[in-house]
């Protein structure tokens, strides 16, 4: 059930491309087991309980071919909760603050996620926006099991000043933030020139932390073709799906 008094609509950034595939196809419209790599995306937040409707925003270049894409895939997998299909920037932060822009007026908070991230569960989206609920902002993450160093210019690493790797963590999506937070956030980086990729960092640069939910390390992006790999032996590993 809708936690009663919020409405979260799920901004989903499909607007990405192949360019670190070295492919023609851009990466949220390759299959991850014979299924689109956004349909992954899409399915999770259509059975998030706590989502109440999605915006997609595809590519500015193709928006026209992407939104008939689109339309059919909704009608192909049943996807019920997309109201509006928009056209992204040049950058992720522009393409984020155009689905600002198509927003209800009912809206209280809004999720991020990007399409690429196509093995969050539904499960993983109402945790984060739960939180997000409970304390205004709120990311998907995970703990960082590797050492990682800090270098200067010279490709050195640094004598001082390391961080410990029990307070690092991987940033991932969902990140969720109260409506009117993340108004003021986007609104005082178009002013100062700020340029940030991921949203948390807008709020951050205000002085305000997020809460993080650790989301595991199945959560991961398709950056790479070896990433197509990884998805689909751990959706195998879940019995073959969402």
């Amino acid at each position: 059930m809708l936690q009663a008094n919020y409405h979260t609509t799920a901004i989903l950034l499909a607007a990405g491309s192949g360019s670190r595939m070295n492919s023609d196809l851009a990466k949220q419209f390759m299959h991850v087991r014979d299924i689109p790599v956004v349909a992954h995306s899409l399915l999770a937040l259509e059975n998030a309980t706590l989502v109440s409707e999605i915006i997609i925003v595809t590519r500015s270049d193709s928006h026209a071919a992407d939104e008939n894409y689109f339309r059919s895939l909704l009608q192909e997998y049943s996807i019920t909760k997309v109201v509006k299909i928009c056209a992204g920037g040049a950058t992720r932060q522009e393409s984020a603050f155009r689905g600002l822009a198509q927003v209800s007026e009912v809206t209280t908070h809004i999720a991020f996620h990007d399409a690429a991230r196509c093995l969050v569960t539904n499960e993983m989206v109402d945790s984060v926006i739960a939180k997000a609920h409970e304390n205004a902002c709120a990311s998907a993450a995970t703990r960082a099991t590797d050492t990682i160093k800090l270098i200067g210019e010279s490709g050195v690493t640094l004598t001082s000043g390391q961080p410990l790797r029990e307070n690092c963590y991987i940033m991932q999506t969902p990140q969720v933030f109260a409506l009117d937070l993340y108004k003021n956030a986007a609104e005082k980086a178009r002013l100062n020139g700020f340029n940030a990729t991921d949203d948390c960092a807008l709020v951050e640069a205000m002085g305000i932390g997020v809460t993080l939910v650790d989301c595991g390390r199945e959560n991961i992006k398709i950056t790479e073709q070896t990433d197509i790999l990884l998805a689909e032996a751990i959706l195998g590993a879940r019995g073959g799906g969402k």
